[in-house]
């Protein structure tokens, strides 16, 4: 025995459970682990013991839990309603998911369920707050959300942002408050209607549109022209009296009646500016200002001093109210302008050179010759219609009488290397207003809003349908040109929202959303959505799908004036004053009084939101 106890050492020794901890009830509940209690410390957890929404197996029945008490798609939310006594198992936030599966559904995915219906359970895919009003599972409550994939749409946003979107849920597009604009820039005395006219131009060559803006009334009717050079630091707002160039006219020229760019006239690679001063001299016969571009900047000065002056010939032939670049009229790589003279119904061509510029306009290159047609205010350079490498013209008529009807009219002259005099009877195309007052053609401007390849004409008229609601026209390019025809043949409108606002009355095109595309800018400066003739503009995307047809009301973007009598819209025009590569939109508003008494101001937009 001695030996067995050596060989296998000590013996084991049974240390029996105790009996009186598997007897005890810790819990209360009745049952104990003898008894088959799997959790004797929760009095919930007993064999038998009915269901509860807490996360465990209640009835000890050695089975799963129930798959309502499980959190399927991991967002923190069962579909069974939680026991008011808690939760007992893991980690959950609440209960009541109605899709167990996707996990962008429960009763409060999002904090604010109270907006939309208090405890409904919603589809908050965005997490905004704000349920999906259109959800595609019928066991999930609508919200009020118009748009649940993106986080800046819904209907608890006061101010509508620059992307495309209802962000308001109100029902309309993108509306633009002008007190919101990236930049403002006031008039700098009272009366001065700072915006009469507006255009762009890279004048000294570093990639950014620079901002021109006309006071025609500053000084007491001598008027101003105002240069706020383009940055990629962006723009701020100031008084037009720290503006970067500032040109005078003389005693009641109005000088700034008309400004354009001139393109590269003389071919330096930098941009060059047009003044039109239609009440120059004493006897109205108007003139207009060529000033050059240069690394330098223009400089502020005299009108009388620009490198070039074009007066008028005669007595009365206002020279001036509608100037513009011509693009490459002749194509001999030099851009050139035309002079509109509305007093005596001719417009003058005068070709870009790098020569010394003869200033008469009796030695013009060509006239465009009205005879009883009323043309010179305004003329615009279309671009390119029909791809033959020559840019063409459009001279308007917009009190012309074409039939029996004062409808207005606009004139396509298109380019070639034979410039000689012509008579508008002879004009390639002649587009003519629908109907009586609507002063087609009161606008005009070129842009390529399907994308195509070939420039198409923008045409406002904005005495137009119901009265003068008015409205925006394109024509389309082709190899085929243009030929005469009403507007109701347009490949396409937008007009008619609200009697009386006289959109059309100035018209742009400029690729504001950076697609390709270039888009519509057509402004109203009588609209009263924000007070009696507070105005506003509109901005209508290109595509290659434009709308043939459409309310203004359903433009992609309306912009409202600040108050009453601001006359936002009465110019617009587009350019990329900040190189992002994005065309902003810069509006006029001539009676704009928030500073000083219709001292005018323009508001800068940027691009790249809409």
């Amino acid at each position: 025995m001695l030996s067995l106890l050596v060989l296998f050492g000590c013996p084991y020794v049974f240390s029996p459970p105790d009996l009186d901890d598997i007897a005890s009830d810790d819990d209360g509940d009745g049952y104990d682990e003898s008894t088959g209690d799997c959790d004797d410390s929760n009095n919930e957890v007993y064999p038998g013991a009915a269901e509860l929404c807490d996360g465990v197996l209640n009835d000890c029945d050695l089975g799963s839990i129930p798959t309502i008490e499980v959190d399927d798609d991991g967002d923190g939310y069962v579909e069974c309603e939680i026991d008011a006594r808690g939760w007992a198992g893991t980690a959950i936030i609440g209960g009541m998911d109605c899709d167990d599966t996707d996990d962008l559904i429960g009763l409060s995915t999002f904090p604010g369920a109270a907006i939309n219906n208090g405890q409904g359970c919603m589809k908050d895919v965005d997490d905004d707050e704000y349920g999906d009003e259109s959800p595609e599972r019928p066991n999930v409550d609508a919200g009020t959300d118009c748009d649940d994939e993106y986080d800046t749409v819904n209907p608890g946003l006061e101010d509508e942002a620059l992307d495309g979107l209802d962000n308001d849920c109100s029902g309309e597009i993108d509306r633009i408050y002008l007190q919101n604009s990236s930049a403002k820039f006031t008039g700098e005395g009272k009366n001065d209607s700072a915006g009469h006219a507006l255009s762009g131009g890279d004048f000294d060559g570093d990639g950014s549109t620079d901002v021109v803006i006309s006071a025609i009334s500053a000084g007491g009717g001598a008027g101003a022209v105002y240069v706020v050079y383009g940055s990629t630091s962006g723009l701020s707002s100031i008084d037009l009296g720290s503006a970067d160039t500032k040109l005078s006219g003389g005693p009641s020229d109005y000088a700034g009646w008309s400004t354009s760019t001139a393109g590269d006239f003389n071919d330096d690679g930098y941009d060059d500016l047009l003044v039109g001063a239609a009440l120059f001299d004493e006897d109205w016969s108007g003139a207009t200002y060529l000033l050059f571009g240069s690394p330098n900047k223009i400089s502020s000065m005299n009108l009388d001093q620009a490198q070039a002056v074009f007066e008028g010939e005669s007595q009365y032939d206002d020279v001036g109210r509608g100037v513009s670049g011509a693009g490459d009229f002749n194509g001999d790589g030099y851009d050139d302008i035309v002079v509109g003279a509305v007093g005596v119904n001719v417009a003058y061509l005068i070709l870009g050179s790098a020569e010394a510029l003869t200033e008469g306009l009796a030695e013009a290159d060509a006239k465009f010759i009205g005879n009883n047609v009323s043309i010179g205010d305004p003329v615009a350079d279309l671009g390119d219609i029909n791809g033959d490498g020559y840019s063409d013209l459009a001279l308007a008529s917009p009190f012309q009488t074409v039939g029996s009807n004062m409808c207005g009219a606009v004139y396509v002259m298109l380019g070639t290397d034979n410039t000689s005099d012509r008579d508008i009877a002879d004009a390639d195309a002649r587009i003519a207003g629908e109907d009586t007052s609507d002063q087609a053609g009161r606008s005009v401007a070129g842009a390529d809003i399907n994308g195509d390849g070939y420039a198409d004409a923008l045409i406002g008229a904005p005495g137009g349908p119901l009265g003068q609601s008015g409205g925006a026209y394109w024509l389309f390019g082709s190899t085929a040109g243009m030929s005469n025809m009403k507007l109701t043949k347009a490949d396409g409108n937008a007009t008619r929202e609200n009697v009386g606002d006289y959109a059309g009355w100035s018209i742009a095109g400029g690729d504001v959303n950076g697609d390709g595309f270039d888009d519509v800018l057509v402004g109203a400066p009588s609209d009263t959505a924000m007070g009696y003739g507070a105005g506003a503009a509109y901005v209508i995307l290109g595509s290659s799908l434009v709308a043939a047809n459409m309310g203004l009301a359903d433009a992609e973007a309306k912009m409202f004036g600040e108050m009453s009598n601001d006359s936002v819209g009465w110019a617009v025009t587009g350019g990329d004053t900040n190189g992002d590569g994005y065309d902003d939109v810069l509006l006029g508003a001539n009676g704009e009084s928030s500073v000083k008494s219709s001292a005018g101001a323009a508001y800068l937009i940027l691009g790249g939101g809409f």
